[in-house]
């Protein structure tokens, strides 16, 4: 997907990789893959309909600097909002993993959007890098 922040800064991107990255975005919602069931179907008919405006202002384009401040500004808005739905879509994707129970050798498996595995994981290296910074590396006297 194009970040917006980039795509802001940056008008040479070839409209053949933005047009490329929504017919892969436009491939999962009509699969209903990678989070896009979890998303309501007016918002998923809603990044189609934007997507159409994408294609038609892409249509002839080589790159971004062919089009008009005004046509950028718009292209830019409606990628941000399209990439946006796409980022809930894949925080509602689910992650299943094997695993086992503390004390047990049975195995379960255990399902989580890849939003609370992202939580999950940003808890714990926050909670790893203050343990660390309470309790520093022993230093060593010896030469």
């Amino acid at each position: 997907m194009v970040a917006p922040a980039a795509f802001a800064q940056d008008h040479t991107q070839s409209a053949a990789d933005i047009l490329q990255q929504q017919r892969d975005i436009r491939q999962d919602i009509l699969t209903e893959k990678r989070g896009w069931d979890a998303i309501d179907a007016s918002k998923r008919n809603a990044v189609i309909a934007r997507q159409d405006k994408v294609f038609e202002r892409l249509a002839d384009v080589g790159t971004l600097e062919e089009l008009n401040p005004t046509e950028i500004t718009e292209l830019s808005n409606d990628l941000e909002w399209i990439h946006s739905i796409a980022m809930d879509a894949e925080n509602e994707r689910l992650v299943c993993t094997r695993e086992k129970k503390t004390g047990t050798n049975r195995v379960q498996r255990v399902c989580r959007t890849a939003g609370q595995v992202a939580r999950e994981q940003a808890q714990a290296s926050e909670g790893w890098h203050r343990l660390q910074s309470h309790n520093p590396a022993p230093r060593s006297d010896k030469p």
